[in-house]
């Protein structure tokens, strides 16, 4: 009970600050009220989707069970094809070696064969005189092929005729 003027000026002058801070505490109260509301609404939507999370974490384990196996597998079969890559590595570099010789020796022979290639005409042309020579004397292939073993066993010397167009 008050009994004086005075102390409820004292009541009042306690009171009004106080009255002053509630009001400002109520304002900033009010986004927040409105923000649980909002917050509320939201917390109803959270068992659903963390049911779907749930299953969704289930799915990806049910998916995910076979990895460990699958990848002990293939390090298993990595394990065995190291050694049949290492020679396959091998026969590879072999292989390359051995072409790189054939490159070199087919240099050569196009360069030996190269030198030929002026000299072409006249070989054709000897070529063609021994077809002709060899045409002459065909009648003759049974009867020399029947008296040239017995002749040559005997290691007679050359007979020393000239072949044609040359001097012995």
């Amino acid at each position: 009970m008050i009994t004086s003027a005075g102390q409820l000026d004292e009541l009042t002058s306690v009171f009004v600050p106080k009255h002053a801070q509630l009001s400002g505490d109520i304002q900033a109260l009010i986004p927040l009220a409105d923000d649980l509301e909002s917050l509320t609404t939201k917390a109803a939507e959270l068992p659903g989707k963390s049911s779907t999370v749930n299953a969704s974490t289930r799915d990806v384990s049910t998916i995910a069970g076979p990895l460990p196996d699958l990848i002990a597998a293939v390090t298993a079969h990595s394990d065995r094809a190291a050694p049949t890559v290492g020679g396959l590595s091998t026969a590879v570099e072999s292989v390359t070696t051995q072409l790189q010789s054939i490159e070199q020796n087919l240099g050569a022979v196009q360069s030996a064969v190269g030198e030929l290639g002026p000299r072409s005409s006249a070989i054709a042309s000897t070529l063609a005189n021994i077809e002709e020579e060899a045409r002459h004397v065909q009648v003759f292939g049974p009867l020399l092929a029947l008296i040239g073993p017995p002749v040559n066993s005997l290691n007679l010397p050359p007979l020393g005729v000239p072949a044609s167009g040359t001097t012995p």
